[in-house]
């Protein structure tokens, strides 16, 4: 027999971390933008002088990094709240010294 606790509507995550599945979506969201304005001007720079600058190469990259880390972590979030932590994860988490 296996007992689970749940939020009201079926929410496996605690109150405190709810906030998170709507933080990195919105994060991912806002470094979409930026990452969309770099291809733009790639796009541009190729055209204009037949080569792109280094720096917005860069900033492409970065910005595409950003946007998947937070969809990863949204994704992760949006995973937890439907089903819950899982059983490995409880005892990582009860070993670590950092939580004991």
């Amino acid at each position: 027999m296996s007992y689970e606790l749940l939020n009201p509507e079926g929410e496996h995550l605690p109150t405190i971390d709810l906030p998170f599945k709507v933080i990195h979506l919105s994060f991912a969201i806002f470094w979409a933008i930026p990452a969309v304005i770099s291809i733009i001007m790639l796009i541009i720079e190729r055209v204009k002088r037949k080569a792109y600058r280094l720096i917005h190469a860069l900033l492409l990259g970065i910005c595409l990094l950003f946007v998947c880390m937070h969809s990863i972590f949204h994704v992760y979030w949006k995973q937890v709240s439907v089903q819950g932590y899982s059983d490995e994860m409880m005892s990582i988490i009860r070993r670590h010294p950092a939580f004991v």
